[in-house]
């Protein structure tokens, strides 16, 4: 099989013809040379630093602004909200333990449920 030529000899830039060169390629125009970069990279490098120092920086400042923003508000005042509207159903509540203790004790006496016993236990 022949090969085709390419056009404007991209097939030489993207290493069609073999990785094994005499010499290097001159980069495509405007490409940036190898100071900008090089600058470039630096750049890069020195930012990703700054953000991976961030939290050491801004992590106390930002849980303390959650506490007092979000955290305190938002569930230790509520937990303190809760606690009084709990203390003051209570007393509403106080007969229910005796309503529970008579249902109990009148089924556990009830005809129906000494007849269904024997059957439930034979299942």
């Amino acid at each position: 099989m022949r090969r085709q030529p390419a056009v404007d000899g991209r097939d030489a830039l993207f290493h069609l013809d073999g990785p094994n060169r005499e010499r290097a390629l001159p980069p495509p125009d405007g490409y940036s040379g190898p100071d900008s970069v090089l600058a470039g990279e630096e750049r890069l490098a020195r930012a990703v630093d700054a953000v991976a120092a961030a939290p050491d920086r801004r992590g106390p400042a930002l849980i303390a602004r959650s506490y007092q923003q979000a955290w305190r508000p938002g569930i230790i005042a509520k937990a303190g909200e809760q606690d009084s509207i709990a203390h003051a159903s209570l007393p509403g509540h106080g007969s229910l333990a005796t309503t529970i203790d008579s249902s109990l004790a009148a089924s556990g006496s009830s005809v129906e449920l000494a007849t269904a016993s024997p059957r439930a236990s034979t299942r």
